[in-house]
């Protein structure tokens, strides 16, 4: 199959009208639906096939339970899959995906936008974007939820059933804010309120400096 045919029956997403459990809402791409597994494929298997195998082996993995789980959330599973997605690509340490999950679900249900910097790369579709600057917040695109509140139109990546499960499964915490250490561990500093964030935005945002210019210095280094 050729990877144009597959990436145009990803696009189509509800349109292909692939057997899922739970259809796609319309205008829904079929990004994060596709699970990622080893596959036995038929020499000459066409586009339609190795979709459909994605789509069956999500529907497999995604269990009764599971859905349940994401329905007592007050969630359809297309949402808990977005956000999950945008998890997925936030947490660099996985313990603290549902502390993520707990500060995105309280800022969807005070009606604040998500402001979630992995949705502005794939809006850019700058995968490797290693610093967002403030001229990249206002990226035009359904996508980018600094400029849009609520859920992007769809997942961001084929996030794991372990995220998944994170997400559902999140605490319930007064965090509305979090930002990463400015010592680059990887882990992030989680606040209630927006003057305690804005300190440490601007000690991470510092470093961030710091570590350009070193880098620029050995780069001039003749």
């Amino acid at each position: 199959a050729r990877s144009d045919d597959v990436l145009g029956l990803v696009r189509d997403g509800a349109g292909t009208g692939l057997p899922l459990a739970e259809p796609l809402p319309r205008g829904a791409t079929l990004e994060g639906y596709l699970f990622p597994e080893t596959y036995e494929v038929a020499k000459g298997a066409t586009a339609r096939t190795l979709v459909d195998m994605m789509a069956r082996q999500f529907d497999k993995a995604v269990t009764p339970k599971l859905r349940q789980q994401v329905q007592a959330r007050g969630l359809t599973l297309h949402q808990a899959v977005t956000l999950a997605s945008i998890v997925d690509r936030e947490a660099a340490i996985s313990s603290e995906q549902p502390i993520i999950a707990s500060v995105y679900l309280n800022r969807l249900q005070r009606n604040m936008p998500l402001q979630a910097d992995p949705t502005v790369k794939f809006a850019m579709k700058e995968f490797g974007l290693k610093r967002i600057c403030e001229k990249n917040l206002t990226e035009p695109s359904p996508y980018n939820t600094y400029v849009n509140k609520g859920l992007p139109p769809g997942p961001i990546c084929t996030p794991s059933v372990e995220t998944l499960d994170e997400v559902i499964s999140a605490p319930k915490t007064d965090y509305m804010y979090f930002v990463a250490n400015s010592d680059f561990s990887g882990r992030h500093i989680f606040t209630t309120n927006y003057e305690d964030h804005k300190k440490y935005a601007k000690l991470f945002s510092e470093a961030q400096d710091r570590q350009d210019s070193i880098r620029k210095a050995k780069e001039n280094k003749p």
